[in-house]
């Protein structure tokens, strides 16, 4: 199995921690991770989620990952390598939750249409137009400023075998305020 394998079986096996409802961990003495009370969207739907850990050294890398739940949708929000050496250290994750969708929004001269959600490269085409940039299309995004759940988490990936196995080593879930900027 090549490296490159190892590494994506592991990240993918690590994505599958982000993203669970909860997760707990017994942290150390020198084990912890803070999250900010403020988050930022951009307009282009980044995330960038902020906070601070500490982490003594282990046997294998560790990464702050972080996750954002706004109503029913939770996604992963990067991940940053950590310093484990017991002092505390800031951590920063941007990324696009998800991919950018469309609404094709059909209906009666009323104003009252029906939805339709669609992938950007879905292939339908909406009535009053075939493309987004046409009458009847908007933007859909999932995340907008307001209250949100965030959970970031201290992970270690630990030798096993062929393929690396994560183990928690802190965990803190709290509410923000995401802000635009």
């Amino acid at each position: 199995m090549s490296i490159p394998r190892v590494i994506g079986a592991a990240m993918g096996t690590a994505l599958l921690v982000f993203t669970a409802p909860s997760a707990e961990a017994a942290a150390g003495p020198n084990e912890a991770v803070t999250i900010a009370a403020t988050g930022r969207v951009a307009a282009d739907g980044t995330i960038t989620l902020s906070g601070r850990y500490r982490c003594a050294p282990g046997s294998g890398p560790v990464f702050v990952a972080s996750s954002i739940q706004q109503g029913n949708s939770r996604r992963s929000i990067g991940g940053t390598r950590a310093v484990c050496d017991g002092n505390e250290h800031p951590w920063k994750n941007s990324g696009r939750a998800g991919s950018l969708t469309y609404r094709c929004v059909s209906g009666s001269g009323s104003g009252n249409g029906v939805e339709h959600g669609v992938g950007g490269n879905s292939g339908m085409v909406c009535s009053r137009g075939g493309n987004p940039s046409d009458t009847g299309w908007v933007v859909s995004d999932t995340y907008q400023p307001g209250d949100a759940q965030v959970q970031a988490t201290l992970l270690e990936l630990r030798a096993s075998g062929l393929v690396p196995v994560p183990h928690i080593r802190a965990v803190e879930e709290r509410q923000i305020k995401l802000v635009a900027g």
